[in-house]
């Protein structure tokens, strides 16, 4: 699974692209304008207004509001997404056959 995957069965489809990043309004902010970026190309994020960021996983815990380390929390919200099958490995469901633009 990806940085993009996770961001778009969490958040619906990206509102804004420049470049390489994918960019959405974080839900954990009062964003106005889009500030959670995904670069496609190196599978990274950033959120604009906290600073937070880095790889897929960490991007899976932070939209469902835990800690990277929460490893049942976090795979229990990419199990409910279909992003992670039963075994611990990533699905092959594409991102835009994923649930509604709703949290964990």
């Amino acid at each position: 699974m990806t940085c993009e995957q996770i961001a778009r069965a969490a958040l619906g489809e990206a509102p804004k692209r420049q470049g390489a990043e994918l960019l959405w309004k974080c839900p954990r902010h009062n964003d106005q304008r889009p500030a959670l970026q995904v670069n496609v190309k190196k599978d990274v994020w950033l959120c604009g207004p906290c600073g937070a960021g880095g790889n897929p996983w960490q991007l899976a815990g932070f939209l469902a509001g835990l800690t990277a380390d929460d490893k049942p929390g976090v795979s229990a919200g990419l199990r409910e997404r279909e992003l992670l099958d039963g075994n611990g490995r990533g699905s092959r469901r594409p991102a835009e056959l994923g649930h509604p633009p709703t949290l964990y």
